[in-house]
């Protein structure tokens, strides 16, 4: 797995975060709803590689297994995550 990759992927997330939190902080001078919608994106954006990571490890970051296993599928592949179904979670398998 591109772990590299990964981490990279994260910080660059993290610091937009940062970035557009600390604009959203200050007194708004102009319509912000374009910053907070970005800023949901990214969060989401960073939950799902959050999932990833936990789904290598055979966790689960959030309680929906489903979901988790769907992030992973989607967003796995380019980080050189194996197949899901070879991390799955321990115990946690719906079959």
């Amino acid at each position: 797995m591109d772990i590299q990759r990964l981490n990279n992927d994260r910080r660059a997330l993290e610091h937009r975060i940062r970035e557009l939190k600390a604009v959203l902080r200050t007194t708004w001078t102009r319509p912000m709803g374009d910053e907070q919608c970005e800023l949901l994106r990214l969060k989401a954006d960073a939950t799902e590689l959050c999932i990833v990571v936990a789904w290598r490890r055979g966790k689960l970051h959030l309680p929906d297994l489903e979901r988790c296993r769907a992030v992973a599928e989607a967003r796995g592949p380019r980080y050189g995550l194996r197949p899901p179904a070879a991390h799955e979670p321990a115990g946690l398998s719906q079959a």
